[in-house]
């Protein structure tokens, strides 16, 4: 389960502290991910063990297992990123590759009535578009 879902299914017996460390954590997932449990309390202005107390309220065993949820949700994210673009470029291939295939000035011709000599009319209409 994922960290987000662990704290939103314990929210109600989150006190004001844990809430403030759930919102440091969430703020600065990559560095939670990586500093220890002294620096978070540091940086929360909480001690140890109420970091301890977070982690058990929300079904964790302690910090450690914390920081592998972390890392976890991390990696997930960069994994749905990596997708998303992957998904966009396929999609901008197909696009690329369509206008490829389309002839756009066989609907074109040149009027030479025109004054300047440089004026293009469109033939068909029809097949402009899609």
């Amino acid at each position: 389960m994922k960290l987000e879902e662990l704290v939103n299914k314990n929210y109600e017996q989150l006190n004001q502290n844990d809430k403030h460390i759930w919102n440091y954590i969430l703020m600065n997932k990559r560095l939670c991910s990586e500093i220890n449990i002294n620096d978070l309390a540091k940086n929360c202005a909480v001690s140890r063990t109420t970091i301890l107390r977070f982690a058990k309220k929300i079904s964790l065993s302690g910090f450690s297992e914390l920081k592998i949820h972390l890392k976890w949700d991390l990696e997930q994210e960069v994994s749905m990123m990596a997708e998303s673009a992957d998904i966009i470029c396929e999609g901008y291939t197909r696009t690329i590759q369509e206008l490829a295939r389309k002839d756009f000035f066989s609907d074109l011709s040149f009027d030479s009535s025109s004054q300047t000599g440089f004026y293009f009319r469109i033939r068909r209409l029809s097949n402009v578009g899609c």
